[in-house]
């Protein structure tokens, strides 16, 4: 399992507002604080957290107001731009493969367009929202988004308005509707980063680091030890 954790707190992004409804004028509902990774059987599962989960719809999933997403890089080919999220992507990057939660389940696209969606098990852990993917665990780069809820939308993203509205989500024009990410500079680059997870350390640097600090507490302790002496010699005297 690899976790990353975001910022609470840093939404809506700078020039964003929520919409003027009644619903969004609560906080958290599309505040990603946490993604991961996980590896369950062969099979890659993805862990989404929110800072809360208002659920004013009633979605069996326990959230209503936000849609997560993430686009998955897993070979050559692939768009140069988010669907949904809006975001372009570094070249030589591009995903392939987007799988999209909303709380009334998950799909998962094909972004060449050959096949139909494929419906995906998601399910609560706790303040984790899972998702199955049925791709095989392996090496992927990872865009995870939240964006607002609309089930109208062909990905499930409220789309931005530069005036906004009671249901409009506000933007400048031309702004991704994803409104929380886990690259803080993608706003104002306009172009957004793969999830960078820190690689796990293998076996051989795990024994130098308990190596080293085996022997930084023996040289603690010796200086330990010549403190003493010194105070018990200057005591003698």
């Amino acid at each position: 399992m690899l976790t990353l954790v975001d910022p609470v707190g840093d939404v809506p992004p700078p020039g964003y507002a929520w919409p003027q409804a009644a619903p969004y004028h609560q906080v958290g509902f599309a505040d990603l604080v946490g993604f991961r990774v996980l590896n369950r059987g062969g099979r890659l599962w993805l862990g989404f957290q929110l800072d809360r989960t208002p659920n004013p719809g009633g979605a069996p999933l326990g959230f209503s107001l936000a849609v997560l997403a993430d686009s998955i890089d897993a070979g050559p080919g692939g768009v140069a731009r988010l669907p949904g999220a809006g975001f372009r992507v570094p070249k030589g990057k591009e995903p392939e493969i987007l799988v999209v939660v909303s709380g009334w389940g998950a799909a998962r696209y094909r972004l060449d367009g050959v096949k139909a969606p494929a419906r995906l098990t998601a399910r609560r852990e706790g303040d984790w929202i899972l998702v199955d993917t049925s791709l095989p665990w392996g090496r992927y780069r990872h865009y995870p988004v939240v964006g607002l809820y609309d089930p109208f939308a062909p990905f499930g993203f409220r789309e931005t308005s530069p005036t906004g509205g009671l249901w409009q989500l506000k933007a400048p024009a031309g702004a991704p509707a994803a409104v929380d990410v886990l690259d803080p500079e993608a706003y104002a680059r306009g172009v957004l980063r793969p999830a960078r997870f820190s690689r796990l350390p293998g076996p051989r640097a795990l024994a130098e680091g308990a190596f080293a600090l085996l022997a930084g507490l023996f040289v603690a302790w010796g200086g330990v030890g010549w403190l003493r002496r010194v105070r018990e010699n200057r005591a003698g005297r």
